[in-house]
């Protein structure tokens, strides 16, 4: 196996995460790109050891972000798999922004199939040993079965340093970006209306990509009277005071509620859950009444 002799400062290789962004339609690569979703909102991530990556849904868009550490000096062939439409993009730096679609497929291949499509293999490209390089590929996937894969092969002059092979994660750092939070799917929930303002009345959950960041809790809408509140760490939602709640003349409220996290920018992500009051026939609370009885002898 191949390593790195110089790894430069600040980068670690050795795995890379395939992101993915779920229920979008259509075959075509741009079908990804021009989603809301894409690319700050993804639905999930997976880490891989390898560039190839197998099935995860239907109707989605994934990519993988990288940068590649180039072990050689010489001229390097890339391939993608994939189905359906794939594309390989390769920055003439480290910078995202200087990436060109290199490799590409707009419709399926097998597994590791290299060859159906004439697109699917770039052009020599000549990278020199020890700086990074900026890499991106992205699929797009409809319906049927569904893979990705990019390969690899390093020459110098007469001499073939990496034969035709999957891009292993040994060369490869991860390329993050400033994720929106994920917020979990929120539907709706029944609340009695005589409650007591520390009960629960559910836990909202959120997921973070970026490791480094933490998320906070709000009500962005929906609650103009001030009767609900969440906490901003927990995110535990419950009533503010007692009583405020009267299923005759409220029947429920539909509750905007927004997971942010701290990343620069921030980003956040907001879905609405609706808050069904029901009555109740539970005797509420009363003042105490004190009866005396005079003229009563005896203990």
């Amino acid at each position: 196996m191949e390593i790195l002799n110089v790894i430069p400062s600040g980068y670690s290789p050795g795995i890379i995460y395939r992101t993915n962004y779920l229920d979008i339609t259509g075959s075509n690569v741009s079908d990804l790109t021009t989603h809301a979703k894409f690319p700050y909102t993804p639905d999930s991530e997976r880490s891989l050891l390898t560039w190839e990556g197998g099935s995860i849904d239907h109707e989605y868009g994934t990519t993988v972000r990288a940068y590649l550490i180039a072990p050689y000096t010489g001229d390097y062939t890339f391939w993608i798999s994939g189905d359906d439409a794939g594309q390989l993009l390769l920055s003439s730096d480290e910078d995202p922004s200087n990436t060109s679609v290199i490799a590409s497929h707009d419709t399926w291949t097998d597994p590791k199939q290299w060859n159906k499509h004439n697109s699917q293999k770039s052009s020599a490209v000549s990278l020199t040993a020890g700086e990074v390089y900026y890499i991106e590929s992205r699929l797009k996937e409809n319906n049927g079965g569904d893979h990705l894969a990019v390969a690899w092969e390093v020459v110098s002059g007469s001499t073939t340093h990496i034969s035709q092979e999957v891009i292993p994660a040994t060369f490869l750092v991860p390329h993050t970006l400033n994720y929106a939070p994920i917020l979990d799917d929120l539907t709706e929930i029944s609340v009695v209306e005589n409650l007591f303002p520390n009960k629960i009345l559910t836990t909202i959950q959120a997921t973070e990509l970026n490791s480094n960041q933490t998320l906070s809790y709000s009500i962005s809408g929906g609650d103009s009277e001030g009767i609900f509140t969440i906490d901003p760490q927990s995110g535990e939602l419950s009533l503010t005071a007692y009583g405020q709640l009267d299923a005759g003349t409220t029947p429920s409220y539909t509750l905007s509620i927004t997971a942010t996290d701290n990343g620069a920018p921030n980003r956040s992500t907001t879905k609405n859950l609706t808050v069904n009051i029901t009555d109740s026939n539970i005797v509420t609370a009363q003042k105490p009444i004190f009866e005396r009885w005079s003229s009563i002898t005896g203990t």
